[in-house]
């Protein structure tokens, strides 16, 4: 069986969820500035992966949220 991380990560609350992001986007931007530091983009690749993640916690989030406020 698969762990859907998404599911996993909004069983949390915000201010958890708000903490793993920033870890997150911590090590995409250390990778960005390596990159530029380094003058190779290619190198941004390694955080594609992490950049998905955060993009879909952060959709994920949003629709959760939006749907609290119908309630």
């Amino acid at each position: 069986m698969a762990i859907n991380l998404v599911e996993e990560v909004l069983k949390h609350n915000d201010d958890e969820v708000i903490e793993y992001l920033s870890t997150i986007v911590a090590g995409i931007r250390a990778v960005h500035m390596t990159a530029a530091k380094n003058q190779d983009p290619a190198f941004l690749y390694t955080a594609t992966g992490d950049v998905s993640e955060a993009y879909a916690i952060l959709k994920a989030l949003d629709r959760r949220n939006k749907e609290r406020k119908l309630k």
